[in-house]
């Protein structure tokens, strides 16, 4: 189960909407202005909470797929390869589970990369930008 669009945008857009709108209530001295300047700031409190609401809600949404693997390639091997160059690194490994922590290189909107083996198949999950870069590096 992975953060949707939907969840991440409906946390990050009244959030920043409200933090720039009273940033820019304060710092451009709209209140001087009385009732036209709170409805400048609240216009663009709500301009700038729907810019970083979408925005950040695009990039760090996340997600699970489940690929096939032959058993006479050794994928385990090539997917650690593709993300240390994607910036990730090891971080635990326990029985068939193997987590992979973001690096500065990986990008500021990355998130750790959950890997588990089972026969037949391999299941990742992380952000869908890194997944679907993942699936193309593999050629799956």
């Amino acid at each position: 189960m992975g953060r949707s669009f939907k969840d991440i945008f409906l946390i990050v857009f009244p959030l920043t909407g409200l933090l720039f709108g009273g940033l820019l209530y304060y710092l451009l001295n709209l209140k001087s202005m009385g009732a036209p300047g709170m409805q400048t700031a609240a216009g663009l409190g709500l301009a700038c909470g729907l810019v970083f609401g979408v925005g950040i809600g695009y990039l760090v949404r996340t997600n699970e797929v489940t690929l096939p693997v032959d058993a006479s390639v050794d994928v385990y091997t090539r997917l650690q390869l593709i993300l240390l160059q994607m910036g990730y690194r090891l971080d635990t490994q326990f029985q068939k589970v193997v987590t992979f922590e973001p690096t500065l290189r990986a990008g500021i909107f990355a998130d750790r990369i959950r890997v588990e083996l089972v026969p037949g198949q391999i299941r990742i999950g992380g952000p869908v930008y890194h997944l679907e870069q993942i699936q193309d590096r593999l050629g799956l």
